[in-house]
């Protein structure tokens, strides 16, 4: 896989990934869609596929560093309830933990419905 940088900063792949699934053939049965979603960091690949339901994933590196503070990065994407919950975690470390769980789970959520937006606006 090759991989270069946007004008932001973000990670391109220059890849293909070619899934083949073999359906038992039936005149009666029609194979369920297949969603798929990609998530990559420099060292991780998920790949999540599902049948009859969208999926959103994110995988983030257990040791990722925040080139600034957490909360004043956080608060431009976290709930006032996320940032409480950030700002009550006195140690550095778990708190950069905590933030790297919610941040994950917000990609993946963002992710989930954007595919979810992308199928819907295709049926027709």
């Amino acid at each position: 896989m090759k991989s270069k940088r946007d004008r932001s900063g973000s990670t391109i792949c220059e890849s293909s990934i070619s899934i083949i699934v073999e359906w038992q053939q039936s005149d009666d049965w029609h194979p369920p869609p297949l969603h798929i979603n990609l998530s990559h960091t420099s060292s991780l690949i998920a790949c999540g596929v599902t049948m009859d339901s969208q999926i959103g994933i994110d995988v983030e590196e257990k040791q990722r560093t925040i080139r600034s503070d957490i909360l004043s990065f956080a608060r431009r994407y976290f709930s006032h309830h996320e940032m409480d919950f950030l700002a009550a975690i006195s140690d550095p470390e778990v708190q950069r933990q905590e933030f790297i769980k919610l941040w994950t789970l917000k990609v993946s959520y963002v992710s989930l419905i954007v595919s979810f937006r992308c199928t819907v606006g295709n049926i027709e």
